[in-house]
């Protein structure tokens, strides 16, 4: 029987009982930078005042959201899991 053992089942299962935590602000700043964009650079690009998408980090703002998620290529949800309850995902 292959498969995971016992001590890799139990790990597994209190890893996904942990609550899932929103990145930092810093990390998501630090994300876009690798990626080659700014929240500034987001902002402009997409037609709103230069601060705009730092709104985004201090509060839900869901298009702003979407923005930074596309830019890093992942769903709003798993940068901000504590803004998207199990029954309210993004689209």
């Amino acid at each position: 029987m292959t498969g995971l053992g016992k001590a890799q089942r139990a790990a597994r299962d209190k890893r996904s009982r942990l609550p899932r935590v929103d990145l930092h602000p810093a990390e998501i700043v630090a994300k876009l930078r690798m990626a080659g964009t700014s929240l500034r650079r987001l902002s402009i690009e997409n037609g709103f005042h230069p601060n705009t998408l730092q709104e985004a980090l201090r509060r839900h703002y869901p298009r702003c959201e979407q923005i930074i998620a596309k830019a890093l290529r992942v769903k709003p949800e798993e940068i901000w899991p504590s803004r998207y309850p199990a029954g309210r995902r993004s689209r």
